[in-house]
C-alpha cells in the first residue's frame, strides 16, 4: 500500500513539474555543456549573475559515461527527469533564464565582432590615408602651390580694380568740379549779362523820366507864360474898366453938383459891367504844383492896389 501511494505521489509531482514547465524540453542533450565560455570579460554584468552558479549532475559531461547506462536512463524516464529522446526537463523559469544567457552572450559576441570590424575598418581607413597623404603629398603641394599662385593672382587683379575704381572717381570728380565751375562761370554771366541788361533799362527809364521832367517843366513854363499874359491882359482890361467906372462916377457926381440932367456917352451902363465882372468872377486859373501860392499873392497885389487907386467919397 505505501508503495502504491509513493508512486501516485511520485506520478503526481512529475505532471505538477511538467504543467508548470509547460511541456517544454531542453534542446541540449543530456550531459552536454549546458554554459558556454564568454568572448572575455562582460561589462554588462560584472558580477556574473546572468550565470547560473547552482551544481546540475545532468549537465557535467564528466558523467556522461554514467548517465549513458540503460538502467540509469530507466529511472530518469521514469522519473520525468529526462524526455524520451534523452532531452533533460526543466522549469519554464530556469528556460528563461538560461534563454537570457544565450542572448546576452550572442549581444556580447556580436558586439565584439562590431568592434573588430569597426577596428579593422579604422585600421585600413588610416592605411589609406597614409597612402593617400605619401602618394598625394607632391599633388597636394602642388595644388597648394597653384591656389597660392591663383590667391595672389587674385590678390593683384583686386588691387587693380581698385586703383582702377579710385581713379574713376577722381576723373569723375573733377569733370564734376570742372562742370560745377563752368555752370557757375556761364551764371556769374548771365547775372552779369542780366544786371547790365537792367542797369541799361534803369538808365533809359530814367533818360525817359527826365525827358518828360523836362517837356513837363517847358510845358509849366509855356503855361506859366500863358498865364501870366492872361493875366496881364486881364488886369490891364481891369485897369481900362476901373478908368470907366472913374469916369462915370465923377459924371454922377457933377451932375448932382449942378442939379441939372447931363447925359454922358463915354458912362457905360451898370448892368452890362456886372454881368462882365461876374465873367471874370468865374474864370478859374490853373496853377502849377509849387507856384498857386505865387499867383495867389500876385493877384491879392493887384486888387489891393487897384483898392487904393480908387477914389475916396
Amino acid at each position: 500500500m505505501e508503495l502504491y501511494l509513493s508512486a501516485c505521489s511520485k506520478t503526481a509531482n512529475v505532471a505538477a513539474k511538467k504543467a508548470a514547465s509547460s511541456s517544454v524540453a531542453e534542446e541540449s542533450q543530456q550531459c552536454g555543456d549546458l554554459f558556454r565560455p564568454s568572448y572575455g570579460f562582460n561589462l554588462n554584468d560584472p558580477y556574473c549573475r546572468l550565470l547560473e552558479t547552482q551544481y546540475k549532475s545532468l549537465h557535467d559531461p564528466h558523467l556522461r559515461t554514467y548517465y549513458k547506462r540503460k538502467d540509469i536512463l530507466r529511472r530518469l524516464k521514469k522519473g520525468g527527469y529526462i524526455t524520451s529522446n534523452n532531452k533533460i526537463v526543466c522549469s519554464l523559469r530556469e528556460l528563461n533564464k538560461y534563454r537570457q544567457y544565450l542572448t546576452s552572450l550572442k549581444l556580447d559576441f556580436e558586439r565584439n565582432y562590431l568592434r573588430e570590424q569597426w577596428r579593422e575598418k579604422g585600421r585600413e581607413i588610416r592605411e589609406v590615408q597614409v597612402l593617400r597623404i605619401l602618394v598625394l603629398k607632391p599633388y597636394l603641394d602642388m595644388i597648394s602651390k597653384e591656389l597660392e599662385q591663383l590667391e595672389r593672382t587674385a590678390e593683384e587683379q583686386r588691387l587693380l580694380r581698385m586703383d582702377r575704381e579710385e581713379r574713376r572717381q577722381r576723373e569723375y570728380a573733377r569733370k564734376k568740379l570742372s562742370l560745377r565751375r563752368k555752370i557757375e562761370e556761364e551764371w556769374k554771366t548771365k547775372e552779369m549779362l542780366l544786371l547790365t541788361k537792367i542797369g541799361e533799362d534803369v538808365k533809359r527809364e530814367q533818360r525817359v523820366e527826365e525827358q518828360r521832367r523836362r517837356s513837363r517843366e517847358e510845358s509849366d513854363r509855356k503855361k506859366q507864360a500863358m498865364l501870366e499874359k492872361k493875366m496881364a491882359y486881364h488886369l490891364q482890361k481891369m485897369q481900362d474898366a476901373g478908368i470907366k467906372d472913374d469916369t462915370g462916377r465923377n459924371a454922377f457926381e457933377y451932375k448932382g453938383e449942378n442939379e441939372a440932367p447931363y447925359e454922358c456917352e463915354n458912362i457905360l451902363p451898370l448892368t452890362p459891367m456886372k454881368k462882365k465882372k461876374k465873367q471874370f468872377d468865374d474864370i478859374k486859373i490853373v496853377y502849377p504844383d509849387g507856384e498857386e501860392k505865387i499867383f495867389k499873392g500876385t493877384s491879392e497885389i493887384v486888387f489891393n492896389s487897384k483898392k487904393s487907386h480908387k477914389p475916396s467919397n
